[in-house]
């Protein structure tokens, strides 16, 4: 039958890369009435929805919680910074300097703040967002520049009506009408209205701290009242700095220097249409359309600006520096966004992607390490997750041609990321060429994972000439082999003994791989998936086992890990360790396979709905796969100079890139039953 629907279909794949036409940004056309920041709010996405501007440092939105749009939610205050899509980011955590509006008496005597909302009663687009508070009648609108806040908020007729501030612990200054602070994170603001307040008062643990304008504690309030009229408006604009008061004072001045809540949201919405028009599709359906560019949205949220206006930045190592020939980000969730995310930045977004590196370059020489995952300017001693991903990024783009860093000194810091023993299992891994499971949790996966890393040093070494570090990290590049079992054909927990554990189930979600179990860890050797075939059986054997990766039931009384979700048998799409795998058809000469597969996992597993994304966005990562899935293009192989090509869903994609060059993708006979291709062309000859 696959065969017979292979032969029937009528794909024809044309790949045209224009030389001659420039782009010049397509702000004219609103992409971001094709954007639903909604999705991915419900359920494991974790996304935010807030406004932002891309890459924004600053993300003002609800601190809430709620289940469904058909339930009533709550929500606690509007706050400034949130990581997106992250089990602990997105609307759901109090997140930085929170503001919230209220009316009457009760709320100041009893010290609760919250109000609650309907879903009908919220809107959202990339650069705005809005909400009526039920308790107090109060609409509040937000919009945001790269690092400050503004707020408007709609009052009915109220003395008192006020705003909070729930710092929490923090100091609080309050002088001149101006607000400033900063909270026990480190992170500083500067606050004013346009209507000055009546009168204000700062409370310390529930207790009002009199005869003080300056308040340090630990539950720390500021509460500003006035006397409202009906349909009265008070502006707030709340600037946000890692450095100081001064350095959040500066950048409220410089991008938001009025009080014009319509112009912030304006060039915000400019901002991100000449961000999202990076990428034009034609064809498929409206509702593909909003997916697809929701999803090119998220993919566009993180990294994130980490500087102040004039430059100067908080480092990793707690010190302030002037950034001078680079632009400073952070929150690089490696882990899950090599694969996917940073691929298509290569494509989309090649000159941010030397300011990444050089931002990795900037860790390297300030802290001696550079990042591996760094959330809000932070990376403990052991960051979290496993593997040491910087080294996917620099390898994937170095080899794409993207370079404008300083080279020799990121080969050096690639080698001695790669060889820092602080890594869990490290001196093990070099010990044993793999990781004991008796010795050490997540084995299986951390020697996987270690082990593609350091493959991704050769392309530096080879053309650096320097044969003995390609040798050396080339063996690593094989260490994958030592945790392979051929008596069942998967990567299996292997001992210090050299034996392989007993009573192996591959089902198993167990501690000797991360947030997996076997099926989805076992086919992840990037850089040597011909190796990997040849040590399975072949051809026929490897499309084997794919298909019983797909097809063979779940049983859920073996999965003890929440993020092991949007299964297909035993694949996981929910979680990043699979996000390849159905890509791997194309390596056995059954892309048909990939073909249908891939375009049953954007049609399933990603929806308009709220709950539309299964498992955490993971900063960008969910997405990017759909971004990059949907184009019919994906890097199975970070590091390599090629994508393989899937099935792409609409009938012309059109990707601008910054040399002002046009890349076109056309599928002739596109549609829901025609995913198969026949042939391609590229640039008019047969491909």
């Amino acid at each position: 039958m696959h065969i017979k629907l292979h032969s029937l279909s009528i794909f024809i794949f044309s790949i045209i890369a224009l030389t001659s036409c420039k782009f010049s940004g397509l702000a004219e056309k609103d992409y971001t009435a094709l954007v639903n920041p909604f999705i991915g709010t419900v359920g494991s996405g974790n996304t935010f929805m807030g406004p932002s501007l891309p890459y924004g440092m600053v993300k003002p939105g609800p601190y809430l919680s709620y289940m469904s749009k058909n339930a009533p939610g709550t929500i606690y205050g509007f706050s400034h910074m949130h990581v997106s899509g992250m089990a602990g980011g997105g609307n759901g955590v109090p997140g930085e300097i929170i503001f919230m509006p209220f009316t009457g008496n009760q709320a100041v005597t009893e010290g609760k703040y919250r109000s609650v909302f309907s879903h009908n009663n919220e809107k959202a687009t990339p650069a705005y967002y809005s909400v009526l508070l039920d308790d107090y009648h109060v609409k509040v609108e937000l919009a945001a520049t790269m690092r400050a806040g503004l707020h408007k908020y709609t009052f009915p007729e109220s003395d008192p009506s006020g705003v909070v501030l729930k710092l929490g612990t923090g100091t609080l200054t309050v002088k001149d009408g101006e607000i400033t602070g900063h909270s026990r994170s480190g992170v500083f603001f500067a606050a004013k209205f346009l209507t000055p307040f009546d009168h204000f008062m700062i409370t310390d643990n529930g207790e009002v701290v009199e005869g003080k304008n300056r308040v340090k504690g630990e539950k720390v309030n500021g509460i500003f009242l006035f006397k409202t009229k009906k349909d009265e408006v008070v502006l707030l604009k709340v600037g946000i700095s890692t450095v100081s008061v001064e350095g959040a004072r500066n950048n409220l001045e410089k991008e938001i220097p009025d009080w014009n809540f319509d112009r912030v949201r304006g060039e915000a919405r400019m901002a991100w249409n000449e961000e999202l028009g990076k990428i034009e599709v034609e064809g498929g359906t409206k509702t593909e359309r909003i997916i697809f560019y929701t999803a090119l949205y998220h993919s566009m949220m993180h990294p994130n600006i980490y500087m102040d206006a004039d430059r100067k930045y908080r480092s990793a190592d707690g010190k302030i520096y002037t950034a001078k020939d680079f632009d400073n980000y952070t929150n690089f969730s490696l882990w899950d966004t090599f694969r996917a995310l940073h691929p298509l930045y290569t494509i989309i977004n090649r000159e941010r992607t030397n300011q990444f590196i050089r931002t990795f370059l900037e860790r390297y020489e300030h802290t001696g390490r550079m990042l591996i995952m760094e959330f809000n300017g932070v990376e403990g001693e052991q960051p979290p997750m496993i593997g040491y991903h910087s080294l996917s990024v620099i390898a994937d783009a170095y080899v794409k041609g993207i370079r404008d860093y300083d080279v020799p000194k990121t080969y050096e810091a690639m080698k001695k990321l790669a060889n820092d023993l602080n890594r869990k299992g490290k001196k093990l891994y070099l010990e044993y060429g793999y990781i004991p499971c008796d010795l050490k949790g997540q084995s299986v996966s951390r020697t996987l994972e270690y082990s593609y890393d350091d493959w991704c040093i050769t392309p530096l070494a080879t053309d650096f000439n320097d044969d003995e570090a390609l040798l050396y990290y080339e063996q690593r590049g094989d260490f994958y082999r030592n945790v392979f079992d051929k008596k069942y054909n998967f990567m299996v927990g292997r001992k210090r003994n050299f034996e392989f554990v007993s009573g192996f189930d591959p089902m198993q979600t167990i501690n000797h791989y991360t947030e997996a179990n076997a099926y989805q860890y076992t086919t992840f050797v990037p850089q040597d998936i011909e190796g990997l075939i040849a040590l399975m059986g072949g051809d026929k054997v490897f499309e084997a086992w794919l298909d019983t990766c797909f097809t063979k039931q779940t049983d859920f009384s073996k999965i003890n890990v929440r993020d092991v979700t949007g299964l297909i048998g035993q694949y996981a799409h929910g979680n990043e360790p699979s996000h390849h795998i159905a890509y791997l058809y194309n390596y056995v000469g059954a892309a048909w396979k990939t073909q249908k597969m891939v375009r049953r996992i954007m049609s399933d597993l990603y929806t308009d709905e709220q709950d539309g994304i299964e498992g955490n966005e993971d900063c960008g990562q969910m997405s990017a796969w759909y971004v990059m899935s949907a184009m019919g293009l994906y890097s199975v192989t970070p590091g390599m100079d090629y994508y393989v090509i899937g099935s792409p869903l609409f009938d012309k994609i059109t990707i601008n890139l910054e040399n002002g060059r046009k890349f076109e993708i056309i599928a002739k006979n596109n549609g829901p039953e025609n995913v198969y291709i026949q042939s391609a062309e590229l640039n008019g000859q047969p491909y």
